[in-house]
């Protein structure tokens, strides 16, 4: 059996299913947001309770033994800052927060960034440390570790810091190297050390403090996770992603930039991903929910 920890936007959901993906488990708690002007924050401490108490729910559970892997996956970005002994120092912040974009032009500025076939982006991981930097120095300084929301997931699990291998690329690493960019980070005086070990999907990250006898296992933020996840294979192959964010992606076998940088590409098993995404699609629906309509979602 398999133990999938989910982070959305709006609740924290756990489930177990076994490996004909019966689903034996079912568990959600929602989380509440800072939504004020510019700022999208969350309390990172309510993530680690939502955690905890499903931990505490399935152990009573007859299959718990049965439980042979666990992931963990989060949203895209989700700063949480760590001191030395793994407290947070602050609120995590959102990909949908606004306030790194004043950072956007200078780092579009940059060779570095160019070749990566990006556009700089509020909610990416990288421009969100160049704000924490900038304009909470006493917080950046304090930190031993700045982990998107998927690595601080592992973290609770583990103890280890981890940076996924997919969201390296929202900090405009090249697609075609292991790492990310030195150059980039010097000039912005970002401190990659503070960043933990880039770590692949799939990869074991080591056996779980709650459950000794269950190995966690590495996935993406929740988008990348559902690319990764899917049949996608052959070129051409399409998926639609829709929750509060819709993503969609198309499988090619060459690398595509667009010019105006509407869409991007990322590594797809052999080949790439084509990508573009909107923040909107799930605020659209609310929002028409309530002022047209007037209707549950059931009903419409």
């Amino acid at each position: 059996m398999i133990l999938i920890f989910d982070l959305g936007t709006q609740s924290f959901r756990t489930t177990v299913l076994d490996r004909n993906g019966h689903r034996h488990f079912e568990w959600s708690r929602p989380v509440r947001s800072n939504l004020n002007g510019n700022i999208a924050e969350q309390n990172p401490s309510d993530w680690k309770s939502a955690l905890e108490d499903s931990f505490r729910e399935i152990l009573q559970c007859d299959f718990a033994t049965k439980i042979q892997a666990i992931t963990a996956t989060g949203t895209l970005s989700g700063l949480v800052c760590l001191d030395e002994n793994g407290d947070c120092l602050h609120p995590a912040i959102l990909y949908s927060d606004r306030r790194a974009a004043s950072y956007l032009a200078s780092i579009e500025l940059r060779p570095e960034f160019q070749h990566s076939g990006w556009r700089a982006y509020s909610g990416d991981f990288l421009p969100q440390l160049c704000y924490l930097k900038n304009e909470e120095p006493h917080i950046y300084q304090k930190s031993r570790w700045l982990l998107d929301s998927t690595g601080y997931l592992n973290f609770l699990l583990t103890g280890k810091a981890t940076l996924d291998r997919y969201t390296t690329y929202t900090c405009y690493s090249d697609a075609g190297t292991q790492e990310l960019n030195p150059h980039l980070f010097h000039q912005l005086g970002i401190d990659r050390n503070k960043l933990g070990q880039i770590v692949h999907p799939g990869e074991l990250l080591g056996m779980a403090s709650q459950l000794s006898h269950a190995q966690v296992l590495s996935v993406s933020y929740d988008s990348a996770a559902a690319y990764l996840g899917s049949e996608l294979n052959q070129p051409g192959d399409s998926l639609d992603i829709s929750g509060t964010v819709t993503s969609f992606g198309v499988v090619s076998s060459t690398r595509v930039i667009d010019p105006a940088r509407r869409v991007f590409s990322i590594p797809f098993q052999d080949k790439w991903l084509v990508r573009g995404s909107t923040a909107m699609s799930g605020g659209v629906l609310e929002w028409a929910r309530k002022n047209l309509f007037d209707q549950q979602f059931d009903q419409l």
